[in-house]
């Protein structure tokens, strides 16, 4: 509660999708605007899955697995997925 993500000193777009196929999409990739905190990641858990969504951000399904198998907090979870932010806890 009252954490905000940021990248630059700029609250960021938490884009997010339902579930990948093993990796992410850049925001350049599916946009055509280079977002340097939204860049190509992987996806361990929806490896040879088929893409539901843009593929931008936090691969829900994904992420769900992660926290659930393998203990991944929220924090390692935004920063494995929004690459080089910053979590800032406001109030």
């Amino acid at each position: 509660s009252g954490i905000v993500a940021s990248y630059n000193n700029e609250l960021i777009v938490a884009a997010y999708f339902s579930r990948g196929d093993g990796m992410t999409r850049s925001y350049k990739e599916v946009w055509k605007k280079d977002v340097p905190y939204l860049q190509s990641v992987e996806t361990s858990y929806t490896k040879g899955k088929s893409l539901s969504g843009h593929g931008v951000g936090i691969d829900a399904t994904d992420a769900y697995l992660k926290a659930k198998k393998d203990s991944w907090t929220f924090d390692q979870l935004l920063k494995h997925y929004y690459t080089g932010i910053g979590l800032e806890k406001i109030y």
